[in-house]
């Protein structure tokens, strides 16, 4: 058994050409849908080509992703535009995984996985955090209750000077040594839950934003297309006409001139 084998090095019991394929087929998947659903080791492996990609995108570098996803024309653009512009603050680890299961007992019961891209429309865990956050906040209230002796304590705003009141939390001295523990490992994870909420709540409001300065980066470039194309076609039409001036005038010179060699002929 071999050990310390990163992710994408692994043969995936594929030849290097399928492996190749393989890559750029589910790497270009992914950016059209933004979700694709596959084995945990399939995920894994495709994580880091889409987390290159990404960086390719951000570096601006188009030849690169043309050469390497399938469908450049809808792939690139959508690399280069949205997606470049929600994770243009953030630096590698682009992409999700989330376990979801295993195949069926027919098949290989392989441990599926579902490989997404943080902030798009149909972010499940955005989706969670709109569903549970509540309940997860009142849980997280709940315990602190427990673990914790809350005072009201009156102060003043230090920004507007205004009275406020704030809840001072101090720890409970009637409370075993196990029952803090088992109180603190309880806190730690529904904490670790609504920090996880909360973050794809951020991502979520950033790809909207993303997709808008997209949208509106590429009417402008539309825009210059247009007004560049307008130019290129004015310019062409007045060379035609510059051309066609020229060689009218050209015919009237050869014909002025035929005229005069006629006429000196005939005077002769």
């Amino acid at each position: 058994m071999k050990h310390g084998i990163r992710s994408w090095q692994k043969k995936l019991n594929r030849t290097p050409s399928h492996r190749a394929s393989l890559a750029r087929n589910m790497t270009s998947q992914l950016f059209l849908n933004e979700r694709i659903q596959t084995t945990v080791a399939k995920a894994k492996f495709i994580k880091h080509y889409a987390d290159q990609c990404i960086d390719w995108a951000k570096q601006g570098e188009e030849t690169k992703l043309r050469e390497f996803l399938f469908d450049p024309d809808q792939t690139v653009s959508k690399v280069m535009g949205s997606i470049a512009f929600r994770f243009q603050s953030q630096d590698g680890d682009y992409c999700r995984i989330l376990r979801s299961g295993h195949r069926s007992k027919g098949s290989d019961v392989a441990p599926l996985a579902v490989l997404e891209l943080p902030g798009h429309y149909n972010d499940i865990v955005y989706k969670l955090s709109l569903e549970h956050k509540e309940k997860i906040q009142e849980q997280i209230s709940e315990l602190e209750l427990k673990r914790y002796n809350r005072t009201v304590v009156s102060i003043r705003d230090p920004v507007t000077g205004e009275p406020t009141e704030f809840a001072k939390l101090t720890p409970r001295e009637d409370l075993t040594a196990s029952e803090i523990r088992h109180l603190e490992r309880k806190l730690t994870y529904f904490r670790s839950i609504l920090n996880n909420f909360l973050h794809s709540e951020r991502q979520w409001q950033a790809g909207r934003v993303a997709e808008e300065e997209s949208a509106k980066a590429l009417s402008e470039k539309l825009e210059e297309d247009a007004v560049r194309q307008q130019q290129q076609k004015l310019q062409a039409d007045l060379d035609e006409a510059a051309a066609y001036q020229e060689a009218a005038l050209g015919r009237k010179l050869a014909s002025a001139l035929r005229r005069s060699q006629e006429a000196g002929t005939s005077s002769e």
